[in-house]
């Protein structure tokens, strides 16, 4: 059986494929993560998409007030908790620069047009579903807050703490990547999948 936030993803996804074919604007977003004394390369990497995807989201919020049609638009709050489930995030490149401690940068991109978000959030605001996307949000941000938390308490932590972060860090981070790869993996899913969800629900 799959999961409730699974099929949300998919379901969300089939809207936005199904929407009107206005063109959609690109962003794009580089962010720089400087490895610590206790990061590795992969604690890196996810520390810096974090924050890119996170400008990514205030780019495109700015873009929605400023181009979606005359009527109201969601808060900030409401858009971060669809925005993950229905843009599809590229990675456009990755690259580990060696200075006086390694920096990785991250680019990442992603389509958005204000029409069609605003159009498949008026089918599915209403639905079960979107308590499903809360709740998916809620556990989102609480491990993105606490890898956060972990990192700036490794910077003045004696070394019994460090062995403790470090095992908490592991866990929060693998927890934060099942996450993540189900999501990237549902939003690259089933087109059939996709539109026997979508009829199951009757969104058209």
């Amino acid at each position: 059986m799959r999961c409730p936030i699974a099929i949300a993803v998919v379901v969300f996804m089939g809207l936005l494929l199904s929407a009107a074919t206005a063109a959609a604007g690109a962003f794009y977003v580089t962010q720089r993560y400087a490895l610590g004394e206790y990061d590795s390369e992969d604690d890196a990497r996810r520390m810096a998409f974090i924050e890119a995807r996170k400008k990514l989201w205030d780019k495109m919020y700015l873009n929605l007030e400023s181009e979606a049609p005359l009527e109201p638009i969601p808060s900030k709050d409401v858009f971060d908790v669809y925005a993950p489930a229905m843009i599809a995030i590229r990675q456009v490149s990755e690259k580990v620069e060696i200075a006086e401690s390694p920096i990785v940068i991250t680019t990442i991109s992603a389509a958005f047009n204000p029409g069609d978000f605003m159009r498949a959030l008026k089918k599915i605001e209403k639905h079960q579903l979107s308590k499903t996307f809360t709740e998916q949000q809620r556990i989102s941000h609480d491990l993105e807050n606490r890898l956060g938390s972990i990192e700036e308490s490794l910077k003045k932590a004696d070394k019994q703490s460090v062995r403790e972060l470090l095992k908490e860090r592991s866990q929060v981070g693998r927890k934060w990547d099942r996450l993540e790869n189900e999501r990237m993996s549902r939003l690259g899913g089933n087109e059939n999948a996709v539109e026997n969800l979508r009829r199951q629900m009757r969104l058209d």
